[in-house]
């Protein structure tokens, strides 16, 4: 609505895990928004780089074949 307020709030963090098909250490910076109205979150934005997510994609995809 044009008129409800918005409020967007930032976090910045850490991701890190261990790949389920490759073993491999996945750690990476991202930042996140969260825009909330009327108490709940109705939209957020993430930005990181995606290349080690993709690579353990692609080796589970490689199993699968």
């Amino acid at each position: 609505q044009p008129n409800e307020q918005t409020i967007w709030t930032n976090a910045w963090g850490v991701f890190a895990g261990v790949g389920r098909t490759t073993g491999n250490k996945v750690s990476f910076r991202m930042h996140m928004d969260f825009r909330t109205s009327k108490g709940k979150v109705v939209e957020m934005l993430a930005f990181y780089d995606p290349a080690q997510m993709q690579a353990e994609m692609k080796a589970l995809q490689a199993t699968k074949n």
